[in-house]
Protein backbone atom coordinates (compact mmCIF):
# COMPACT_ATOMS: atom_id res chain seq x y z
CA UNK A 1 0.00 0.00 0.00
CA UNK A 2 1.39 3.62 -0.93
CA UNK A 3 2.29 5.52 2.53
CA UNK A 4 2.25 9.54 2.14
CA UNK A 5 5.85 10.61 3.97
CA UNK A 6 3.55 12.08 6.88
CA UNK A 7 2.60 8.24 7.44
CA UNK A 8 5.51 6.63 6.53
CA UNK A 9 6.69 6.05 10.47
CA UNK A 10 3.56 5.44 12.28
CA UNK A 11 2.43 2.40 9.69
CA UNK A 12 5.89 0.51 10.22
CA UNK A 13 5.57 1.24 14.10
CA UNK A 14 2.10 -0.28 13.98
CA UNK A 15 3.34 -3.50 12.40
CA UNK A 16 1.22 -3.24 9.57
CA UNK A 17 3.85 -3.89 6.87
CA UNK A 18 6.02 -6.98 6.47
CA UNK A 19 8.34 -5.66 3.19
CA UNK A 20 8.97 -2.23 2.83
CA UNK A 21 9.84 -0.20 -0.78
CA UNK A 22 10.62 3.07 -0.19
CA UNK A 23 13.76 5.94 -0.60
CA UNK A 24 16.96 4.76 1.09
CA UNK A 25 17.17 8.25 3.37
CA UNK A 26 13.61 7.43 4.98
CA UNK A 27 15.28 4.46 6.15
CA UNK A 28 17.89 6.12 7.62
CA UNK A 29 15.72 8.40 9.62
CA UNK A 30 13.48 5.56 11.54
CA UNK A 31 14.34 5.38 14.94
CA UNK A 32 14.69 1.71 15.26
CA UNK A 33 15.36 -0.44 12.31
CA UNK A 34 16.48 -3.57 14.56
CA UNK A 35 16.17 -6.99 12.88
CA UNK A 36 15.33 -5.89 9.56
CA UNK A 37 16.72 -7.16 6.22
CA UNK A 38 17.89 -4.47 3.23
CA UNK A 39 16.84 -6.89 0.26
CA UNK A 40 17.59 -5.14 -2.83
CA UNK A 41 17.92 -1.84 -4.49
CA UNK A 42 16.48 -0.85 -7.56
CA UNK A 43 18.27 -0.10 -10.85
CA UNK A 44 16.71 1.58 -13.75
CA UNK A 45 18.74 0.89 -17.10
CA UNK A 46 20.73 3.82 -18.63
CA UNK A 47 18.94 5.74 -21.91
CA UNK A 48 15.33 5.31 -20.84
CA UNK A 49 12.79 8.15 -20.35
CA UNK A 50 13.70 9.80 -17.21
CA UNK A 51 11.13 9.98 -14.06
CA UNK A 52 11.26 11.92 -11.15
CA UNK A 53 10.72 9.04 -8.93
CA UNK A 54 13.72 6.61 -9.92
CA UNK A 55 16.61 8.17 -8.18
CA UNK A 56 16.97 10.91 -5.54
CA UNK A 57 18.99 14.52 -6.11
CA UNK A 58 18.30 17.44 -6.07
CA UNK A 59 18.74 21.19 -8.20
CA UNK A 60 17.81 24.46 -7.49
CA UNK A 61 16.13 26.01 -10.03
CA UNK A 62 15.69 29.92 -10.93
CA UNK A 63 13.69 31.46 -13.97
CA UNK A 64 15.53 32.10 -17.09
CA UNK A 65 15.33 36.24 -16.06
CA UNK A 66 16.31 36.01 -12.63
CA UNK A 67 19.06 38.05 -11.55
CA UNK A 68 21.10 35.28 -9.17
CA UNK A 69 23.80 33.58 -10.33
CA UNK A 70 24.65 30.85 -7.37
CA UNK A 71 23.17 29.14 -4.45
CA UNK A 72 24.86 32.50 -2.22
CA UNK A 73 22.82 35.00 -4.34
CA UNK A 74 19.74 33.47 -2.67
CA UNK A 75 20.37 35.26 0.52
CA UNK A 76 16.86 36.54 1.72
CA UNK A 77 15.36 35.18 -0.40
CA UNK A 78 11.98 32.18 -0.96
CA UNK A 79 12.62 29.03 -1.94
CA UNK A 80 9.88 26.51 -2.63
CA UNK A 81 10.60 23.01 -1.36
CA UNK A 82 8.54 19.83 -0.98
CA UNK A 83 8.60 19.04 2.67
CA UNK A 84 10.88 19.47 5.65
CA UNK A 85 11.57 15.57 5.38
CA UNK A 86 11.69 15.10 2.16
CA UNK A 87 15.57 14.19 1.26
CA UNK A 88 15.38 14.87 -2.45
CA UNK A 89 12.59 17.76 -2.24
CA UNK A 90 14.92 19.86 0.71
CA UNK A 91 17.34 17.95 2.68
CA UNK A 92 20.06 17.79 -0.07
CA UNK A 93 19.99 20.89 -1.12
CA UNK A 94 19.67 22.30 2.19
CA UNK A 95 22.85 20.60 3.02
CA UNK A 96 24.30 22.38 -0.64
CA UNK A 97 23.17 25.91 0.32
CA UNK A 98 24.78 25.45 3.81
CA UNK A 99 28.00 23.88 2.74
CA UNK A 100 27.62 28.13 0.91
CA UNK A 101 26.94 29.52 4.24
CA UNK A 102 23.44 29.88 4.11
CA UNK A 103 21.44 28.35 6.99
CA UNK A 104 17.27 27.77 6.53
CA UNK A 105 14.89 30.23 7.97
CA UNK A 106 17.99 32.42 9.03
CA UNK A 107 19.38 33.08 5.76
CA UNK A 108 16.79 32.28 3.20
CA UNK A 109 13.16 31.11 3.45
CA UNK A 110 12.05 27.50 2.88
CA UNK A 111 8.11 27.52 1.55
CA UNK A 112 7.26 24.37 1.76
CA UNK A 113 4.38 23.02 -0.60
CA UNK A 114 3.51 19.70 0.07
CA UNK A 115 2.51 16.66 -2.21
CA UNK A 116 2.16 16.51 -5.18
CA UNK A 117 5.66 17.26 -5.39
CA UNK A 118 5.23 19.45 -8.88
CA UNK A 119 3.73 22.30 -6.65
CA UNK A 120 7.50 23.12 -6.16
CA UNK A 121 7.51 23.99 -9.59
CA UNK A 122 4.53 25.34 -10.17
CA UNK A 123 4.93 27.98 -7.45
CA UNK A 124 8.36 29.20 -9.25
CA UNK A 125 6.35 29.19 -12.58
CA UNK A 126 3.65 31.65 -11.03
CA UNK A 127 6.53 33.46 -9.60
CA UNK A 128 5.48 32.99 -5.80
CA UNK A 129 9.03 32.04 -4.91
CA UNK A 130 12.54 33.25 -6.35
CA UNK A 131 13.91 29.92 -6.41
CA UNK A 132 12.62 26.13 -6.37
CA UNK A 133 14.18 22.84 -5.21
CA UNK A 134 13.26 20.36 -6.93
CA UNK A 135 14.25 16.49 -7.23
CA UNK A 136 15.85 14.72 -9.42
CA UNK A 137 14.45 15.12 -13.23
CA UNK A 138 11.13 16.55 -11.59
CA UNK A 139 11.96 20.08 -13.27
CA UNK A 140 12.78 18.28 -16.78
CA UNK A 141 9.66 15.98 -17.03
CA UNK A 142 7.15 18.89 -15.87
CA UNK A 143 8.46 21.01 -18.66
CA UNK A 144 7.71 18.64 -21.29
CA UNK A 145 4.20 17.92 -19.79
CA UNK A 146 4.04 21.58 -19.92
CA UNK A 147 5.02 22.51 -23.27
CA UNK A 148 7.40 24.84 -22.06
CA UNK A 149 11.02 26.02 -23.76
CA UNK A 150 13.85 24.34 -21.78
CA UNK A 151 15.58 27.62 -21.49
CA UNK A 152 12.47 28.60 -19.31
CA UNK A 153 14.29 27.96 -15.80
CA UNK A 154 17.84 27.03 -15.31
CA UNK A 155 19.67 25.70 -12.40
CA UNK A 156 21.84 27.43 -10.58
CA UNK A 157 24.50 25.24 -10.49
CA UNK A 158 25.19 21.20 -11.89
CA UNK A 159 27.45 18.51 -10.10
CA UNK A 160 26.39 16.03 -12.64
CA UNK A 161 23.40 14.80 -15.23
CA UNK A 162 21.86 11.12 -15.54
CA UNK A 163 19.63 10.34 -18.56
CA UNK A 164 19.61 14.02 -19.09
CA UNK A 165 18.37 15.62 -15.73
CA UNK A 166 20.64 17.41 -14.03
CA UNK A 167 21.66 17.85 -10.07
CA UNK A 168 23.38 20.01 -7.94
CA UNK A 169 23.68 17.36 -5.46
CA UNK A 170 25.30 13.46 -5.49
CA UNK A 171 22.63 11.38 -6.30
CA UNK A 172 21.53 8.63 -4.51
CA UNK A 173 19.42 5.12 -5.26
CA UNK A 174 15.79 5.78 -4.25
CA UNK A 175 13.75 2.18 -4.17
CA UNK A 176 15.02 -0.12 -1.27
CA UNK A 177 13.27 -2.93 -0.44
CA UNK A 178 13.10 -4.37 3.12
CA UNK A 179 11.93 -7.27 4.78
CA UNK A 180 10.86 -6.28 8.28
CA UNK A 181 11.47 -8.61 11.42
CA UNK A 182 7.80 -10.00 10.88
CA UNK A 183 9.17 -11.99 7.28
CA UNK A 184 10.88 -15.27 8.16
CA UNK A 185 14.13 -15.88 7.51
CA UNK A 186 13.26 -18.33 4.62
CA UNK A 187 10.85 -16.01 2.90
CA UNK A 188 12.89 -13.35 3.15
CA UNK A 189 15.47 -15.07 1.57
CA UNK A 190 13.36 -16.66 -1.31
CA UNK A 191 12.69 -12.92 -1.92
CA UNK A 192 16.02 -12.12 -2.75
CA UNK A 193 16.45 -15.05 -4.83
CA UNK A 194 13.55 -14.30 -7.37
CA UNK A 195 14.43 -10.94 -7.71
CA UNK A 196 18.03 -11.29 -8.41
CA UNK A 197 16.92 -14.01 -10.67
CA UNK A 198 14.43 -11.70 -13.11
CA UNK A 199 15.07 -10.01 -16.20
CA UNK A 200 12.78 -7.03 -16.05
CA UNK A 201 10.58 -6.05 -18.88
CA UNK A 202 12.30 -3.53 -21.05
CA UNK A 203 12.40 0.16 -19.74
CA UNK A 204 11.61 -1.44 -15.96
CA UNK A 205 13.94 -1.65 -13.43
CA UNK A 206 16.32 -4.74 -12.39
CA UNK A 207 17.66 -5.50 -9.31
CA UNK A 208 21.29 -5.30 -6.99
CA UNK A 209 22.32 -6.24 -3.73
CA UNK A 210 21.55 -3.10 -1.38
CA UNK A 211 23.60 -0.01 -1.81
CA UNK A 212 25.25 0.96 1.74
CA UNK A 213 23.59 3.81 3.48
CA UNK A 214 27.00 5.56 4.91
CA UNK A 215 26.70 8.14 2.26
CA UNK A 216 23.04 9.15 2.83
CA UNK A 217 23.50 8.79 7.03
CA UNK A 218 26.50 11.21 6.59
CA UNK A 219 24.22 13.85 5.15
CA UNK A 220 21.82 13.32 7.84
CA UNK A 221 24.85 13.46 10.37
CA UNK A 222 25.60 16.79 8.47
CA UNK A 223 22.49 18.87 9.19
CA UNK A 224 21.54 17.03 12.46
CA UNK A 225 18.70 15.08 11.84
CA UNK A 226 20.33 11.38 12.13
CA UNK A 227 18.80 9.71 14.82
CA UNK A 228 21.33 8.32 16.33
CA UNK A 229 23.69 11.56 16.39
CA UNK A 230 20.98 14.11 17.01
CA UNK A 231 22.61 18.14 17.26
CA UNK A 232 22.10 19.83 20.50
CA UNK A 233 20.19 22.40 19.20
CA UNK A 234 17.75 19.46 17.88
CA UNK A 235 17.72 17.90 21.40
CA UNK A 236 17.36 21.47 22.97
CA UNK A 237 14.34 21.62 20.90
CA UNK A 238 12.69 18.25 21.35
CA UNK A 239 13.25 18.42 25.17
CA UNK A 240 11.47 22.31 25.20
CA UNK A 241 8.54 20.36 23.54
CA UNK A 242 8.57 18.11 26.18
CA UNK A 243 9.21 20.28 28.99
CA UNK A 244 6.95 22.79 28.18
CA UNK A 245 5.58 23.56 31.35
CA UNK A 246 9.08 23.09 33.14
CA UNK A 247 10.52 25.45 30.53
CA UNK A 248 7.96 27.98 31.05
CA UNK A 249 8.52 27.92 34.64
CA UNK A 250 12.55 28.06 34.61
CA UNK A 251 12.08 31.21 32.16
CA UNK A 252 9.69 32.94 34.53
CA UNK A 253 11.80 32.06 37.49
CA UNK A 254 14.86 33.64 35.28
CA UNK A 255 12.67 37.07 34.77
CA UNK A 256 11.56 37.28 38.52
CA UNK A 257 15.60 36.91 39.27
CA UNK A 258 16.31 39.63 36.93
CA UNK A 259 13.96 42.34 37.92
CA UNK A 260 14.51 41.78 41.30
CA UNK A 261 18.17 42.37 41.09
CA UNK A 262 17.41 44.96 39.30
CA UNK A 263 15.10 46.92 41.90
CA UNK A 264 18.41 45.56 44.32
CA UNK A 265 20.81 47.31 42.53
CA UNK A 266 18.58 50.32 42.05
CA UNK A 267 17.88 50.83 45.74
CA UNK A 268 21.45 50.14 46.49
CA UNK A 269 22.52 52.99 44.54
CA UNK A 270 19.55 55.44 45.96
CA UNK A 271 21.59 54.45 49.26
CA UNK A 272 24.85 55.38 48.28
CA UNK A 273 23.72 58.50 46.86
CA UNK A 274 21.95 59.61 49.86
CA UNK A 275 25.12 58.86 52.07
CA UNK A 276 26.98 61.31 50.12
Amino acid sequence: MPLALADWQHELAAGRVDFALGPQAQFVVLPDTEGWRWLATARFPNGHTPRATEQVGSAIWVRQEALWRDERDLRGKRVAAVDEQAFGGFMLAERLLLQHGLHAGKDYLPVFTGYPIEQTVEALHRGEVDAAIAPLCLMEEWRARQGLPAESFRPLSVQTTVNGCVSATPVFPHWVLAALPSVPEEQATRMMGLLFGHTPAEGMPGWSPPVSFVAAEQVLAELGRHPLHPSWQNQGRKWLQENKLLAGALGLAVLISLINYAWMSWLAYRRRKKLR
